[in-house]
């Protein structure tokens, strides 16, 4: 007992350590684990937890992905006609609800300066 006591205390005196002088930022575990949470890839997880011990930052990439894919919108008409959109429930019977997950979105090629230029001249 003694000696697994012994371990944790010079555990969190080492994280101590590392938070205080060696610059880690060992708020960003609760992203880390988000983001494990959103997908269980564990060596994900593995990876972001190295990178948070040896001082550099996670990226949150794919968390906001996810986290944004779960809100859900509202979108009806009011008494004036005019269409209104909310993250609240209105207090209408008739409205319709956006998952924003189910939503696709198209990204549309640019044109290059030669297509520009071939278009312009006809």
């Amino acid at each position: 007992m003694k000696k697994i006591l012994f371990i944790l205390i010079a555990f969190i005196v080492y994280l101590g350590y590392l938070q205080i002088w060696g610059g880690r930022d060992f708020s960003q575990i609760g992203i880390a684990v988000a983001k494990y949470n959103y997908s269980d890839d564990t060596d994900m997880l593995v990876t972001d937890l190295s990178l948070i011990y040896s001082g550099g930052t996670v990226s949150q990439g794919g968390l906001a992905t996810a986290q944004m894919a779960e809100r859900v919108y509202y979108r009806w008409t009011d008494e004036n006609g005019i269409l209104q959109h909310s993250e609240r429930r209105p207090d209408i019977a008739k409205y319709e609800t956006i998952n924003m997950g189910d939503l696709s979105i198209e990204i549309q090629k640019s044109l290059s300066q030669e297509e520009i230029k071939r278009i312009l001249k006809k």
